[in-house]
């Protein structure tokens, strides 16, 4: 592996340099989503977009960059009050013609250095790419599972009483989603925007007014079909998904969730679904500190 040259330089973006981020945004694309429409920024918008709290580093030759890397800090609550503060990594990439140089390495490093001094226990992340990240230090944590769910598999009409996300339903679905125990503590305006991202549909279960259940269908382009955020009895979050498949027209849709949910896994097992594992995520401890037994939700790995 070759080392950065003389004619690189690594530098730390700004937050709200409009021009330098949407740069920034523009490389990403270009690098990780070259035939999609929807850009990343607009997948990630906590982590890239143009005011969010993040750290943005890039690597530039010549007048060009090259190599990007973002984080965002993420404080996770934990069981009698206690608080994990994370590292959240994401949207690493480098140009095709400069790969295996150590350009990503060099960004990530920087970024883990920063999460150091910031006083985070843990960088974590979520990746297909293993063998990369055991290289900077990353180990995999949990188990979660993952399983195809077809719409022949669930008999009988769904007897839920429901309705798309609400004006006022925030506070409640943040109520059901912290009975899963340990959360990423979020600001009102961050949870509208991860309710509300593209090629995403939330449906909530109801009993009069009050929020019962919830999932929440696709998310961006990484979980296009799939439920990767939902909360409440599982045999609701079910007949929520015959009706989403009904109302989307699908025949099947993926459901994902911690290994350890037993009524989940049972649930998912009974009704013949196939079923995969991988990873919850993967962390780098930065403390020496040990890792919780915590599971991260879809929507909070935003």
């Amino acid at each position: 592996m070759q080392s950065t040259t003389a004619k690189d330089s690594l530098e730390i973006l700004s937050r709200g340099d409009s021009p330098s981020i949407l740069l920034a945004n523009e490389f990403v694309d270009s690098v990780m989503r070259p035939d999609e429409e929807l850009s990343m920024a607009s997948d990630f918008p906590l982590l890239l977009g143009i005011d969010a709290p993040t750290t943005r580093v890039v690597m530039m030759r010549d007048g060009a960059i090259v190599a990007h890397a973002a984080s965002r800090d993420l404080d996770v609550q934990c069981g009698s009050g206690s608080t994990l503060r994370l590292v959240n990594i994401g949207a690493v990439c480098t140009s095709a013609e400069c790969r295996g140089e150590g350009l990503a390495s060099e960004l990530i490093k920087t970024l883990l250095e920063k999460g150091l001094a910031r006083g985070a226990d843990h960088a974590i992340l979520w990746s297909w790419t293993p063998e990369f990240w055991k290289r900077q230090g990353f180990k995999p944590v949990g188990r979660e599972s993952i399983f195809l769910l077809d719409a022949s598999q669930i008999t009988g009409e769904p007897e839920v009483e429901w309705s798309e996300l609400l004006p006022g339903d925030l506070p409640r679905l943040f109520q059901l989603r912290m009975q899963h125990g340990p959360h990423v503590n979020r600001s009102e305006d961050e949870a509208a925007t991860l309710f509300k991202l593209p090629s995403s549909n939330t449906y909530v279960a109801r009993q009069g007014n009050r929020p019962t259940a919830y999932l929440v269908l696709g998310k961006g382009v990484d979980y296009d079909g799939a439920v990767a955020e939902w909360a409440g009895p599982f045999s609701t979050v079910l007949q929520l998904a015959q009706v989403a498949m009904t109302k989307e027209r699908r025949s099947q849709i993926i459901f994902v969730g911690p290994e350890s949910h037993r009524e989940y896994t049972r649930t998912l097992r009974s009704l013949g679904c196939s079923e995969g594992t991988q990873p919850a995520a993967w962390i780098c401890p930065l403390h020496g500190s040990s890792w919780p037994d915590i599971y991260i939700w879809g929507l909070d790995s935003n």
